[in-house]
């Protein structure tokens, strides 16, 4: 499941922000576009027409009440600016316009950066200076570079803690696209790690341009998973610079090969908890020995006392072990974070498991960690969120929702519904909010009768968000769209502080 934690997250807050005049720089407007248009999926898949939907959605005017004669010039000129290379920011990693500041050490790491750059920022949700003061410390900068075929890869600045660390590439030169462009292979190797550690990396992801003196570069993340790394020599290597196609097939734009050496160096600001209790880790006998915080991630390491099975007899055993090794977040605030569905959950071989936050988060923050079904409880909440459990016998789970829904959702079962998209037998729950006279179906959950990977939901229906895969069915879930200003002002909130959030409350009923 892909980033749908983060959907619909504070677009309350950022609409009011926008509504209020002030003066927002072009990396909030971008953040606030990007964030937004991800999250209620307003675009409908044409990015031709993104102005003139984030106008519509922030100004609370439908596009076809848009005549005045000052719109149809921006909209003229923005229609002669379509087929130019235009800026793609991807999720959660936005365009910088200011320059950003270098500081460089050649052939190794300069520690305790004074400046953050604004990617850091957007990426991990750094806004405040709170949030700011308390990673600073945990940001280096590098001079890693290379040159091949005329194109610079440079690693521009790191931030990391005991689980890893994230990085940004920037690209000098990099070839013009008008869609987003990825590497066509990336490979890490790390100097001091023995083979039995695994090591982990999403694959370089574009998040937009930044003004560097009088050039534009191409910047990109990279987030990279692995225990105790601070210190070792790192080796990335990066070929091609292309694009995939809907298939997912690569298509090389520029072809090259950039290898990029450095010791990774940062301050680690992460706290250690003695836990010490016993855990039925899957089939095996464990003790979970300690729990790990860092304001960018949670971690917790484990001794092997007896070893399990290597594999599973059949697929009932699976499942019958299935999440019993997940690690779970529970936040004051009453959010979750649960490594069934976060993009950033690592495991080395069960003696080491970490989730990435989606920001950055302070000790306080946190009010219990579970783990293999053990709880570490690290803060009294004197108010927490009460919740009202849904039960589907048809959709085989059960939800548990904020109780201040009571009374405005309802939820609708129906069974052995052929799903025109996958052309299979489904069972649909229908989950509808009522308010203030306005009526809107908020999400549905499937169950889908066979085995469908990611791909074959982004194919069939790109809207469509995986959960999980039991006793021959697929679950999925799709959010509706927000389509006029009435279900904007009654469910935006809804879906912005409780739908957004609601996976990690999701279980199966058997």
């Amino acid at each position: 499941m892909k980033d749908f934690e983060k959907m619909l997250e504070n677009m309350d807050e950022e609409k009011g922000i926008v509504e209020s005049g002030e003066d927002l720089n072009k990396l909030e407007k971008r953040r606030i576009w990007e964030r937004t248009m991800e999250k209620i999926h307003i675009l409908e898949q044409n990015k031709n027409q993104e102005e003139d939907a984030i106008l519509s959605l922030f100004e609370g005017t439908k596009q076809d009440e848009m005549h005045s004669d000052d719109f149809e010039e921006e909209r003229e000129e923005r229609n002669n600016m379509r087929g130019k290379k235009v800026r793609r920011f991807s999720k959660g990693f936005v365009g910088v316009a200011a320059a950003v500041g270098i500081m460089a050490l050649a052939g190794g790491t300069a520690l305790a950066s004074s400046h953050i750059s604004d990617f850091f920022k957007s990426v991990l949700d750094i806004h405040d200076e709170e949030s700011q003061k308390k990673v600073v410390n945990m940001i280096a900068n590098t001079s890693a570079e290379d040159t091949n075929a005329g194109v610079t890869v440079k690693v521009d600045q790191i931030i990391g803690d005991n689980a890893g660390f994230y990085a940004i590439l920037r690209v000098k030169n990099a070839p013009a696209y008008i869609g987003e462009t990825v590497f066509g292979e990336s490979t890490i190797k790390v100097d001091g790690i023995s083979e039995k550690q695994s090591i982990s990396w999403t694959e370089p992801t574009e998040g937009g341009y930044s003004q560097n003196e009088d050039t534009e570069d191409t910047c990109y993340t990279l987030k990279v998973s692995t225990e105790n790394i601070r210190g070792k020599k790192i080796h990335l290597g990066l070929k091609n610079i292309g694009y995939n196609d809907e298939e997912g097939n690569f298509h090389a734009l520029k072809k090259g090969n950039w290898n990029l050496d450095w010791t990774l160096d940062y301050k680690d600001e992460s706290k250690t908890i003695a836990v010490n209790k016993d855990i039925d880790l899957m089939t095996s006998k464990a003790v979970w020995k300690s729990l790990v915080i860092s304001p960018l991630s949670v971690a917790v390491k484990c001794d092997i006392i007896k070893q399990g099975a290597a594999e599973f007899s059949s697929e009932e055993e699976a499942e019958k072990h299935e999440g019993t090794d997940r690690l779970v977040v529970n936040f004051m605030d009453g959010t979750r974070l649960d490594s069934r569905f976060a993009e950033d959950a690592y495991s080395n071989d069960f003696d080491f498991c970490s989730l990435k936050f989606d920001k950055v988060m302070k000790l306080s923050d946190i009010e219990s960690v579970s783990f293999c079904g053990k709880t570490v409880v690290l803060n009294e909440n004197k108010n927490p969120i009460e919740r009202t459990r849904y039960t589907s016998k048809v959709g085989n789970f059960t939800l548990d929702l904020p109780k201040k829904l009571d009374g405005i959702l309802t939820m609708k079962e129906e069974e052995n519904v052929h799903d025109k998209d996958f052309n299979c037998n489904s069972h649909r729950v229908t989950f509808t909010g009522k308010k203030n006279g306005c009526t809107m179906n908020l999400f549905t959950i499937y169950r889908l009768k066979g085995m469908y990977a990611d791909a074959d939901l982004e194919r069939c229906n790109p809207f469509m968000k995986y959960i999980g895969y039991r006793g021959g069915y697929t679950y999925a879930i799709l959010i509706s769209e927000i389509t006029d200003e009435k279900e904007l002002e009654n469910f935006a909130d809804i879906l912005n502080e409780d739908i957004a959030t609601c996976l990690p409350f999701f279980e199966y009923l058997k």
